[in-house]
């Protein structure tokens, strides 16, 4: 079980001060708005890797932050720059897959962070 203290510091740390606890962050949920949540990849070769980008505006009064990413399986890998979005910007949330096998696929990546309906899928 990760420890709680631990990860608050982490996030306050890595925002520059900025991140609030669970405790204070329910009145700082903010609202995004991703320009899509559903990729087809077509073909892929097997070996080869594929990257789509997700585009994530802000369209709350309150910067939102990134807690946690969560990928279905470690063929999926998801970057992002760890900074807080304050509101009317975007972020850039890459998300890079490995066709290590063949046959058709589903994944999904999940996105957790002070927004409401977290996490988004």
């Amino acid at each position: 079980m990760p420890n709680l203290r631990v990860k608050e510091m982490y996030l306050s740390e890595i925002s520059q001060n900025t991140y609030q606890s669970r405790a204070t962050q329910s009145s700082r949920n903010t609202q995004i708005e991703a320009d899509r949540v559903e990729f087809d990849l077509g073909t892929i070769p097997k070996g080869d890797v594929k990257t789509v980008s997700v585009s994530i505006k802000n369209v709350g009064d309150s910067p939102f932050m990134i807690f946690d990413t969560r990928a279905s399986c470690g063929c999926t890998q998801i970057e992002y720059e760890k900074k807080p979005l304050l509101p009317e910007s975007i972020i850039e949330v890459n998300i890079t897959y490995h066709a290590d096998d063949r046959g058709h696929f589903n994944k999904t990546v999940s996105l957790y962070g002070n927004m409401d309906g977290s996490p988004l899928i």
